[in-house]
């Protein structure tokens, strides 16, 4: 509504010498955006150090990081699905020219916030694990990675399905009278779900082979001990 406001009214001010300042809930809308985004950036960063300290390798950090963009995508879906004329209409319209995204709200910009939390958790799952086996019980790189994929598979599922199993009735009741805040939140957090936990038991796993495989046996960087005999 304000973009359309904007684009009728601005170029008739802007011909008389005027400006305009919107203002009220559109106001507090965009002053709330920009808090979320710059708090968003200073945590995310504070994340990658704690994820380096927790994992001993900056590497691993950012493969726990990259659930991140992986909750990212189902999100959005899930806001081009829900938000005006459907997933179909909406990319349809912006395919062929003159279509307007769909507006990101306050309460969807929450449930990326949680949305990210429970991805990076999965990812720290994974990692830590596949440090573990390496460290502790003397697995290779390829035996770690398949054997603690399998294991940590059963709590990575549960606890998107838990979490799934209470945001649905939240996201069911989109469009009722006192779900504008909560609905949109756990359409994200659903979306997103579904995304991160399929991608990152794929991309998390296939990445650290990736990453690791040319580095030494172990992530983890190990001090070197030496040993005299008499």
């Amino acid at each position: 509504l304000v973009r359309t406001i904007r684009d009728r009214v601005d170029p008739i001010v802007q011909d008389a010498g005027c400006t305009v300042t919107y203002g009220g809930q559109f106001e507090a809308q965009q002053s709330a955006s920009r808090t979320i985004l710059v708090a968003g950036g200073v945590v995310a960063g504070v994340m990658l150090m704690l994820l380096q300290i927790s994992t001993g390798s900056m590497r691993a950090a950012m493969l726990v990081m990259l659930n991140m963009p992986l909750a990212l995508i189902g999100g959005i879906v899930a806001i081009f699905a829900t938000e005006g004329g459907g997933l179909v209409g909406n990319i349809g319209a912006l395919v062929m020219g003159g279509g307007v995204a769909p507006v990101i709200s306050i309460a969807s910009m929450v449930g990326f916030i949680t949305l990210f939390g429970i991805a990076v958790r999965n990812g720290i799952l994974l990692i830590n694990h596949y440090n573990h086996l390496i460290e502790t019980e003397g697995a290779d790189l390829q035996e770690a990675v398949i054997r603690g994929s399998m294991e940590r598979l059963v709590p990575i599922l549960m606890t998107a399905i838990s979490a799934a199993l209470g945001l649905l009735p939240l996201a069911m009741a989109a469009g009722k009278p006192g779900s504008e805040l909560l609905a949109p939140l756990a359409i994200v957090t659903l979306g997103g779900l579904i995304t991160s936990t399929l991608l990152n038991l794929v991309v998390v796993p296939a990445g650290y082979v990736l990453v690791f495989s040319r580095a030494s046996r172990s992530p983890i960087a190990r001090p070197e001990t030496s040993v005299s005999t008499m």
